[in-house]
């Protein structure tokens, strides 16, 4: 079974948690992973992602995801990783190329996985177009 745990610190912001969740989980399904996983995605602000990119990676300012793999296996499941997007980035970014915030935030959320899944940079921009034209 495969989890998809998301919550929004943002709360001026509505998220479509469950349009994100089930993109979520096709783009896992589609990536074929079998194991039972649980991937945690939280929603938050500049401040919020600017202290977290601080502290883990140290670099002091905003950025738009940050990814946590988690390598912590239990008898049933294992936990994927944790996904940080910052809603004020992803809203930016959208303004900036003329896009709706619910695509970026779907962008973003399809980067990360593919982070967490191994991708590097140079190989997950044709899958992230992949699955937005094919998903959203």
């Amino acid at each position: 079974m495969k989890r998809v745990h998301i919550r929004n610190l943002k709360k001026e912001i509505k998220i479509e948690e469950d349009k994100l969740r089930a993109l979520a989980l096709r783009v896992l399904k589609e990536e074929k992973v079998t194991q039972s996983i649980e991937l945690d995605v939280t929603f938050v602000d500049d401040t919020y992602i600017k202290d977290l990119n601080k502290k883990y990676k140290k670099r002091e300012y905003p950025t738009d995801v940050l990814c946590f793999e988690v390598a912590t296996e239990f008898p049933k499941k294992t936990l994927l990783g944790d996904i940080y997007i910052s809603v004020d980035r992803a809203k930016e970014q959208a303004q900036k190329i003329g896009e709706d915030l619910d695509r970026e935030l779907a962008r973003l959320l399809i980067h990360g996985i593919l982070h967490l899944l191994g991708y590097n940079h140079k190989d997950m921009s044709t899958k992230e177009d992949y699955y937005l034209s094919t998903m959203m």
